[in-house]
């Protein structure tokens, strides 16, 4: 649904999108609404009798209403723009010939002049007779309101501006910091690495230095849907990446060797995941392994019990080799509605294409766990890492796996709340620590421990889609972001806690905050403050002659004396092995 406020009378209008869609108009100005005010539900007959489904709606600077149509894809698509100066009936139809896609309308706000409507990819300076495409992405945009030339779009690499004076749009986003990350992969020098996004397939080469090089997004053979997964090879020349349609592709770097001594002896294995729309009838997903001989890949489907006839939702996979033999291990969905649908299975190629398939999610003989897996990671020490959420899909299970060996270990829940949902782990090799992201936080599970520590929480609603070590790598729907652990696990971002000894205030504070420190006995105090990345940006000593109360006053400036730029950093508090941590808030 959407509401809208005509910039004309300042009515305000309610529609709910749908075949036809149902539009509602307030009987007073939204300036006097009131208990009082009633609706009245716009005639849209006109609308009715096309049978399309209208998706969104804007009203002009003139008090004409607009509302619009998609259907198919860019393969085939049917688009129309309907618009009336009534408030209802008659609609007069446009055909947009143009691949629109699905999005949203908005209209410059010019009253003495032409004036220009937005739909998605399209745009119209006849006020709905014609339309052109703008240049832009699908999906969410916004006429600037002040000025008539601009409409801020979604692009290819984020977001940019389209110039209508000119016809052109100019990126003004760094492309990777405005769009949703799903997969990344590097090769094993951490030097380059791909990255599958809503925006395309990204390629990064000099990543560990202070001037790495991005690619423009690469669209194989032009598919724009979003791109789900990478893999690359060791050396990272050669990649396979599959999108949310489900096709999978092949590609060859061109700063890669001459000769790909692999190119005629290739594998690659495919789970897909039907992740069913409104009203779709449910369908599960499969596991395919493709080989390569040099001149065609021929693809088969693993099947047999205990895989249900009716298929496997596939989360994720990973190939290891144990006794000589390739196995995968398949973390899927779990579902009893359609089929007993079990949580990892267990695929070993006993004979070149001849597939053995077990359940496997079990910790000790004869016991099976009922679990989502949504996410499994391969430690450099043959150690398999799968995380989730149990069968009532309300608490956080995580697992880990010797290769080779017949049983799972359940791994700690200490310092994890229910309800939440583990949506991807992976593991810091230096340190042996595991990290699992739950919901929209970090956890870091240290080698030892038998507690997750908070590590970062992101805002609320966030989606984080993958994390990856080298440092810490997080894919989230907005973006990709990196936490930097460049000294070891002690300097790792404190845990978030309320301490009854340390009290921080003002927080936020715009000149200095003062840390009230209240200590049983005398000793040694230091304040440590920290960056988002883990960097150590400023400490204090102080030795307390007594117990009691101190008061430490800090400018927020760092370890050179400057100050700090605006942001959330953590401190942390030590005496002795008392600790105590928490987040502050810079404003200047």
């Amino acid at each position: 649904m959407e509401i809208h406020v005509s910039p004309f009378d300042n009515h305000v209008y309610y529609f709910v999108s749908g075949a036809p869609p149902f539009i509602y108009r307030s009987s007073d100005p939204y300036t006097t609404l009131s208990n009082t005010t009633t609706w009245t539900t716009l005639p849209v007959a006109s609308l009715t009798a096309t049978g399309k489904e209208y998706l969104s709606m804007g009203i002009a600077p003139d008090g004409r209403l607009f509302t619009g149509t998609y259907e198919g894809n860019s393969s085939g698509y049917t688009a129309h723009m309907a618009y009336t100066d009534t408030d209802g009936d008659p609609w007069t139809i446009v055909p947009i010939t143009e691949d629109c896609g699905r999005g949203v309308i908005s209209i410059t706000n010019n009253t003495t002049g032409i004036y220009y409507v937005y739909f998605s990819r399209v745009f119209s300076d006849d006020m709905g007779s014609s339309w052109t495409m703008h240049g832009g992405a699908d999906g969410a945009l916004c006429a600037d309101p002040t000025g008539n030339q601009y409409c801020y779009v979604r692009t290819d690499w984020g977001s940019g501006c389209y110039n209508n004076n000119t016809g052109s749009v100019t990126e003004i986003n760094n492309g990777l910091l405005a769009v949703q990350v799903n997969d990344f992969d590097m090769d094993v020098t951490k030097n380059t690495a791909w990255v599958a996004s809503k925006s395309g397939i990204w390629y990064v080469t000099n990543y560990g230095s202070t001037s790495p090089t991005w690619s423009n997004p690469i669209w194989p053979m032009y598919h724009t849907v979003p791109w789900s997964d990478v893999e690359c090879s060791p050396t990272a020349d050669t990649l396979f990446c599959g999108n949310f349609s489900g096709d999978a592709f092949r590609y060859e770097s061109a700063n890669g060797p001459a000769t790909d001594p692999y190119a005629t002896n290739e594998r690659i294995v495919i789970g897909l995941n039907d992740a069913e729309d409104w009203g779709e009838p449910d369908s599960l997903g499969a596991v395919f392994v493709g080989d390569y001989t040099g001149s065609v890949w021929n693809f088969i489907q693993i099947t047999g019990s205990p895989i249900p006839p009716t298929g496997i939702d596939v989360n994720d996979l990973v190939v290891v080799e144990e006794g000589g033999h390739s196995v995968i291990y398949v973390g899927v969905e779990w579902n009893t509605t359609y089929a007993v649908v079990g949580s990892i299975y267990r695929m070993e190629e006993t004979s070149p294409g001849s597939w053995t398939v077990t359940k496997d999610l079990r910790n000790s003989a004869g016991t099976y766990l009922s679990a989502t897996i949504r996410d499994l990671w391969v430690t450099g020490n043959d150690t398999i890492l799968a995380c989730g959420t149990d069968a009532s899909g309300t608490t956080v299970v995580s697992y880990k796996k010797a290769i080779g060996d017949t049983y799972w270990i359940v791994m700690p829940t200490g310092g994890l709340t229910a309800p939440n949902t583990g949506r991807a782990i992976t593991f810091d090799e230096a340190h042996s620590d595991t990290y699992m992201a739950v919901d929209n936080s970090l956890y870091v599970l240290q080698n030892g421990a038998t507690n997750w520590l908070p590590y970062y929480t992101y805002p609320q609603g966030t989606t984080i889609q993958f994390i990856y070590y080298d440092d810490l790598l997080v894919g989230t729907g907005t973006g990709l972001y990196l936490h930097t652990v460049a000294v070891g696990t002690e300097d790792l971002p404190p845990p978030i806690s309320r301490n009854s000894w340390v009290t921080v205030y003002p927080n936020p504070f715009h000149l200095a905050t003062t840390f009230d420190i209240t200590t049983a006995s005398s000793g040694m105090v230091e304040i440590r403050i920290f960056d988002l990345t883990g960097k150590l940006v400023h400490s204090m000593n102080f030795f307390s002659q007594a117990k009691g109360n101190r008061a430490v006053r800090w400018n927020g400036t760092g370890s050179n004396a400057s100050p700090l730029a605006n942001g959330i950093y953590f401190y942390r508090v030590t005496r002795g092995e008392q600790i105590g941590s928490g987040k502050l808030m810079i404003q200047h």
